[in-house]
């Protein structure tokens, strides 16, 4: 340039001055020396605006701009050449500048509008392919990806050399994995990568061909493309991009020592990167996941100080609640998940965000155990995949309110929202059980019946569910079908490991009692025994279970082995030991042993509590006040001296009144007052 412009100076009206500053612009351009290209062809305009080279000098300008990231005022020369000089065969070139330029500003629609028309008209396939190759661009700069693979291929098919090929191809891959080919955008990265192995764009294109792995979720093939970047390309501007995808890959394969290592490598060997911060996020991660959890804090915190900007704030702070929830930290959870909320209320993990808070809360024992927070993902995330258990959360806590109806509602969205077989499962189970609260025992017994069909034996509330079903059909007063069901339950809740000792007691103890409702009293004893022989049942339990022995053996006729059993039972100070005494009078009634019979009737409406007896036990003891006057009325008729005739009565009179005074609204009333009626008119 010095030699051209001493030229120019030294002859400034010689033939050779224009041509000499000419060179001297285009050779500063050449040595990259950008200003001084501007500045000289700024003094050709200046001195030789009628020269032949002004439009090659405008063109030095127009490039040396565009090259010194000016685009606005290259586009600005290029079009000023294509208007002053339409006709110039160099004029395809300016406009397919002005095009480029235009790109350069991110003009992209103008980029389009300006280059489209001119396709037509370019003869040279190169020139043609580099138009499409920027309109193509700018269509996948607008995120239309279906249009720029049009244009992308077509520029390829113009011209599949040319000098931007290779970013052709890159771009095009990155178009078609946007329009959802991952399969043909990873053959086009391949095809650049063969096509142009010295290109500069292939460390690019084995970064994206990790990406696409890496999103695919085949993470081994992903850290095998990352390292191979890192490797082959450790001076590239990929490096430590591929060095952290390194880090995510070997994290997402749960190689939580090998991830941390990779971060520490990427935070020493670019420590001026801006990925040397966020790197300690997936570090911390990767401390966390393995147990360090004081070391993934200290990695979040120092994160957190470099004033990160929102998103990775929001994500630096869901690993450090996630750590503090590790590490049972439960008020510093709760803070975290707050600010989170706060935060972030429109983020893509805002349901994640409030069920850790809702656990958190539950596992620090306030009292609503976080049923706020799953409600609110029940109410305002209804297809997320939290909201079928956090739904099961909501019918739980109406359930322990007893609210039944809000909590069959919220078992059955449960149910409708997951396929997770656990919790389907207990949902089916607990929505059974809100309908047998109800007393609703049809729906109950259908909801029971479905859990056993779809959850058979092996899973873990199939025994249970055999026993509703059984309980079911008992408190509906279905007693032969209750105790086949029994019959059917007793020998899986036997050998159930999870099944309560309160079932494994109530499926004997019920059995015996529907076997004898159903008059199927060698199945009732059947069922009854091992509660008495099993010295770790409680003692009133025997003492039922006595009781159904009893009522079995006076099924059978055995009434020596019944009052035997019954003896037993009516040790119980409850209804258990009412009604068993009372059956030991009815049983030595109906042996004509009357005097017996009356003794054990009053330690009924005498003894259990006397007066102030519980209603379940007052019922026995008008049945045995009852029972007691008719031991005297059976004799009257028989009786043929006076005054034990009216001994007799009188005897049965003083019951029958008892009864009437004791047990005004006991049904037996009623019949107690006609024979008061009857025996005074026999006196």
């Amino acid at each position: 340039p010095a030699l051209y412009l001493k030229i120019t100076d030294e002859f400034p009206e010689g033939r050779l001055a224009a041509s000499a500053m000419y060179h001297a612009a285009f050779a500063a351009m050449e040595l990259q020396r950008f200003d001084d290209a501007i500045e000289l062809s700024g003094r050709f305009r200046d001195r030789f605006a009628a020269s032949d080279y002004l439009p090659d000098v405008m063109e030095v300008e127009g490039d040396s701009l565009l090259l010194n990231n000016d685009p606005e005022s290259s586009e600005k020369t290029f079009v000023e050449l294509v208007q002053k000089f339409d006709g110039h065969p160099k004029s395809r070139v300016w406009k397919l500048r002005a095009g480029l330029a235009r790109y350069m500003q991110k003009k992209y629609e103008d980029c389009i509008q300006w280059l489209t028309p001119l396709v037509g008209n370019l003869a040279r396939a190169e020139d043609k392919a580099e138009a499409l190759h920027w309109i193509g661009s700018s269509y996948y700069q607008l995120g239309r990806a279906n249009e720029a693979i049009d244009q992308l291929n077509e520029s390829l098919d113009s011209s599949d050399n040319w000098r931007r090929a290779d970013e052709t191809l890159l771009t095009l891959s990155r178009a078609l994995y946007a329009d959802r080919k991952p399969e043909e955008a990873k053959k086009t990265t391949q095809q650049l990568v063969a096509r142009f192995p010295s290109s500069p764009l292939v460390a690019e294109a084995g970064y994206r061909l990790a990406e696409f792995e890496y999103d695919a979720g085949n993470y081994p093939e992903a850290e095998k493309q990352y390292r191979a970047v890192v490797e082959n390309f450790s001076d590239s501007q990929f490096a430590p991009y591929a060095l952290y995808g390194v880090g995510w890959a070997q994290l997402q394969q749960n190689q939580f020592q090998q991830s941390a290592q990779s971060f520490d490598k990427l935070i020493e060997s670019f420590p001026d990167s801006g990925l040397a911060t966020q790197a300690l996020i997936g570090r911390a991660s990767s401390y966390r996941q393995s147990g360090q959890l004081q070391d993934a804090i200290q990695d979040l915190e120092k994160f957190l100080q470099s004033n990160p900007v929102e998103e990775k704030k929001i994500e630096a702070l869901y690993e450090m609640g996630l750590a503090q929830i590790a590490q049972q930290q439960w008020p510093e959870a709760i803070a975290t998940f707050t600010d989170l909320i706060d935060l972030a209320p429109d983020s893509s993990l805002a349901d994640r965000f409030h069920y850790e808070l809702a656990w958190a809360r539950r596992s620090h024992g306030e009292q609503d155990g976080g049923v706020t927070y799953f409600r609110k993902i029940a109410d305002d995330w209804p297809t997320s995949p939290l909201a079928a258990e956090a739904n099961f959360h909501v019918a739980q806590d109406a359930y322990q309110q007893e609210d039944y109806t809000a909590a069959a509602e919220a078992f059955k969205k449960c149910l409708a929202g997951t396929r997770n077989q656990q919790i389907r499962e207990k949902a089916i189970y607990k929505l059974a059980w809100t309908y047998y609260k109800q007393k609703d025992y049809e729906a109950a017994l259908k909801t029971f019946r479905e859990q056993i069909q779809q959850f058979p034996e092996g899973n873990q509330l199939y025994p249970d569910g055999l026993f509703m079903v059984s309980e079911t059909l008992y408190e509906s007063n279905q007693f032969d079908e209750a105790f086949q069901e029994y019959r059917v339950a007793k020998p899986v809740i036997e050998t159930s490991k999870t099944v309560s000792r309160n079932y494994k007691i109530l499926t004997l103890l019920h059995g015996a009692q529907a076997a004898n409702k159903s008059k199927r009293y060698p199945e009732a004893i059947e069922f009854a025994r091992p509660l008495i022989e099993d010295e770790s049942v409680e003692k009133y339990i025997k003492q039922e279970a006595q009781m159904e022995i009893g009522d079995a053996c006076r099924g059978l006729q055995q009434y020596e082995k019944a009052i035997e059993a019954y003896e037993q039972a009516a040790r119980h100070p409850g209804r258990t030991g009412a009604r068993s005494m009372t059956m030991i009078g009815e049983i030595l009634f109906d042996q004509k042993q009357l005097a017996d019979a009356i003794n054990r009737f009053k330690l009924v409406f005498y003894g259990y509590g006397g007066t102030e007896a519980s209603e379940e036990v007052k019922h026995w003891q008008a049945l045995a006040v009852y029972e007691a006057a008719r031991c005297h009325l059976v004799q009257i008729s028989s009786t043929k001296q006076p005054q034990l005739k009216q001994k007799l009565i009188d005897e049965s009179k003083k019951h029958l009144q008892y009864l009437v005074e004791q047990f005004p609204d006991h049904e037996l009333v009623t019949e107690a007052q006609r024979q008061l009626t009857k025996l005074e008119a026999m006196q």
